[in-house]
Parts: structure tokens; sequence; C-alpha cells
């Protein structure tokens, strides 16, 4: 659906995120998704569906894709998305789900995010060679806690907010 797309691109070769978003994202509803909550069901007052473009670097796996999240109203363009003020300030209430809206991705909103504008590195599972893949951003669900997890978005993560380096190292 056109009207609720999402694009971004990453930086490496493959793949690239298509489709601008045209229009106002729906609502949407997820339900028995792992992670949540036991209730099983989380309202998100909207969604967005993510197209990601075929890799031309064969299929990937546990991919990592950077887009940038806006707190305004503007035009999304390639890797560049705007949720107006319907998201919260800290990002806390973003998600990210697989094509089948239940399998919840893990994501990393970066430091140094303002209340205007976020950098978020999402970990997609497995990006088909020939056809792509979608996911879905949900969004504005003012009860929500942070998701955010760099352990579990990159292969090596660190915060460095100690004086001693992470065990991964």
């Amino acid at each position: 659906d056109a009207a609720n797309t999402f694009t971004g691109v990453q930086t490496m070769t493959s793949p690239v995120l298509t489709t601008p978003l045209l229009g106002t994202p729906t609502s949407g509803v997820l339900t028995n998704c792992t992670g949540l909550p036991a209730s099983g069901t989380v309202t998100y007052k909207y969604k967005k569906r993510i197209p990601i473009a075929a890799s031309a670097d064969g299929a990937l796996t546990d991919f990592q894709v950077k887009i940038t999240v806006n707190r305004s109203e503007g035009t999304d363009a390639a890797g560049v998305g705007y949720v107006g003020d319907r998201c919260d300030s800290t990002y806390k209430d973003l998600r990210f789900t697989t094509r089948d809206g239940i399998t919840l991705l893990s994501y990393w909103v970066h430091t140094g995010y303002t209340s205007a504008t976020a950098t978020v590195t999402i970990k997609i599972d497995s990006i088909p060679a020939t056809s792509g893949t979608v996911i879905f951003m949900y969004y504005g669900n003012s009860s929500a806690t942070a998701g955010s997890d760099g352990v579990n978005t990159f292969i090596q993560y660190d915060s460095f907010d100690s004086d001693t380096l992470d065990t991964a190292w």
C-alpha cells in the first residue's frame, strides 16, 4: 500500500529500503508478539510499512539497516521518515516487526538523539536475494517502555558507560 510506506537506505551496497511514505500511517495492534507483556496485546496508534529491496549480494541474514526518524512533518525520502509528534520524544514507543506483523525485530536508537530526530538501526532477520521483504514500524503508545537493545541488534556492542569493556570484547 503506497499510502503507508516508509523508506530508507543503508550505507552498504545492499539491500536498499525503497518507496517513500505517502499519506497517513494506519493504526495497528501488536498481538502475541515475542517480547510483549504477558497480556500479549499492545495497541499502537500508528503503523508504517517499510519495504526493503532485494539484495544484489545474495540473501542476507541478521542484517542491520539504519534509518532516521524525525518528529516533525515532512516528506519521507530514502532513509528518512517523519512521524510528527505521534512518537514519544525519547522514541521509547518504537517497535519493528517482520512482515508477519507479529515477530518483533531487535533495534537500537543511537545515543545522541534529540526530541526532534533519532537514528535507528534495525536488525532484519532475513532479506531474500530475489524478492526483498517488508517490515513494519509501530509507534504512538504512551505506555510503552523503551525497547532499544544494542546487544541484540549488533554482532558486537558496548555502551561504554563504564570504565571496563563489555565481556563481548
